[in-house]
């Protein structure tokens, strides 16, 4: 998985570092902390700037369906 062409996107380290692997929602009321970077990450939940969403979700699918012996967590609005 991990060197399968379509899971790596070039990405700011620290910014990665920060996400971690929290969930993705929507923050509406939350600034980003990273200058030029759109990411938002706030109370273990990430909002991933806008042109990046389409590629964030595409790639999460692919993966599921890619390795079926792993599964990707389940949308929580919580």
């Amino acid at each position: 998985m991990q060197a399968d062409m379509f899971n790596p996107y070039p990405a700011i380290g620290a910014v990665n570092a920060l996400r971690s692997n929290y969930n993705f929602t929507m923050l509406p009321s939350v600034k980003s902390d990273f200058g030029s970077c759109a990411m938002k990450i706030d109370n273990r939940k990430a909002e991933p700037p806008e042109i990046a969403r389409g590629k964030t979700a595409r790639t999460y699918l692919y993966m599921e369906g890619a390795y079926k012996r792993y599964s990707m967590s389940k949308y929580s609005a919580n």
